[in-house]
């Protein structure tokens, strides 16, 4: 092998190397920065700091913006005669659907939960991470693993599943780029 050839190969396994580093350990936006020790602050006490932290990421930040609310989610319920409803909408920097809020919050209204949990999951951060913590432990069973946890915390199958791995992912930055320390 030449000489100019290693020195090639290395040069780009260095800067393959420090592009994969600077990609892994990225700077946040002030207001991401917030939210992101909010909900390690508040998720400190059930063990869910970082978890709640990397459902957060993965729900609200799209590039430096941070998206509360998404109309395109939905769930879908059917009354005591088989009709379907959609239930659209998720709200709050962890996304929470508003069906599941309400079940959470024992509101049976969707008018209601509209008027009065929408809104406050958009605008009270951290009423939207107690609603996640809810919503982890309600699924939280004996003998599972964290990762069937969170894919439960977004629903059933694969794409939960694939969920599960993303927020895996997110957790497994924060810690190699001490993001909480």
């Amino acid at each position: 092998m030449t000489q100019i050839l290693r020195i090639t190969i290395v040069t780009g396994l260095l800067l393959m190397n420090y592009s994969v580093s600077a990609e892994e350990c990225r700077d946040y936006t002030v207001e991401q920065r917030k939210i992101l020790d909010l909900a390690y602050s508040v998720g400190y006490d059930y063990d869910l700091g970082v978890t709640l932290a990397a459902i957060s990421k993965q729900e609200s930040f799209v590039g430096s913006y941070v998206i509360r609310d998404n109309p395109n989610d939905y769930s879908v319920h059917y009354d005591a005669e088989g009709r379907e409803t959609k239930i659209r909408g998720s709200y709050g920097i962890t996304h929470i659907l508003l069906s599941t809020a309400m079940w959470l919050e024992g509101e049976g209204s969707l008018w209601g939960a509209r008027g009065k949990i929408a809104s406050k999951l958009m605008t009270d951060d951290v009423y939207a991470l107690r609603m996640a913590i809810k919503k982890l432990e309600s699924v939280k069973r004996e003998g599972q693993t964290w990762r069937e946890m969170v894919a439960r915390y977004n629903g059933s199958g694969i794409m939960a599943r694939q969920y599960a791995e993303k927020i895996a992912s997110h957790v497994n930055e924060f810690k190699r780029c001490e993001v909480f320390n």
